[in-house]
């Protein structure tokens, strides 16, 4: 190989690396770049969200399907936050409103009698999460000022924000 033939293929290895280098998606760079820790926290949850999470898949039946009032953000806006299903490894409920697995009437109840057992407990709304399989919840304390569900559920655990209920089984 003569020299200019080497340095043409050098040059030409060159100007498609760094050609290439344009075609490859923004949304490929965005994983480059430093997060906050706001960010990480968002992706990952909140270190409260995660121990409570951990907590639950030591503590419960890997068949336990967990109900919550997490699911919207402090502002009232609904939330994607599915930490607490991830590091559970549980099935929850619902985690959130894009994430159900019925129609938009079944997600409308199901957040419904998620937040309303949380707010305002009753032997109607117990049976009404028992009939859904519901056996744990977890309750985010800043969504709700109700501090009392022992109308059918008892706590197991709390960190932080997180109070985490066994539904009892109905009495007979």
């Amino acid at each position: 190989i003569s020299l200019t033939r080497f340095r043409t293929a050098k040059l030409l290895a060159l100007v498609v690396d760094l050609g290439l280098e344009s075609f490859v998606p923004e949304w490929v760079n965005d994983f480059r770049r430093l997060r906050s820790a706001q960010e990480v926290e968002a992706i990952v949850g909140s270190s409260e969200s995660q121990q409570v999470g951990i907590w639950i898949a030591n503590n419960t039946p890997k068949d336990a399907l967990v109900a919550t009032n997490h699911l919207t953000a402090p502002d009232g806006l609904p939330s994607s936050d599915f930490s607490l299903a991830v590091w559970s490894e549980r099935t929850f409920f619902i985690i959130g409103p894009r994430f159900f697995r019925g129609n938009e009437v079944e997600r409308r109840k199901a957040v419904e009698l998620s937040t309303r057992w949380a707010n305002r407990p009753d032997a109607q709304l117990c049976a009404d999460l028992r009939s859904q399989d519901v056996n744990w919840f977890v309750v985010d304390l800043t969504l709700t000022s109700n501090r009392d569900w022992s109308v059918c559920a008892s706590q197991r655990y709390r960190l932080g924000p997180f109070v985490v209920l066994e539904i009892l089984p109905q009495e007979l």
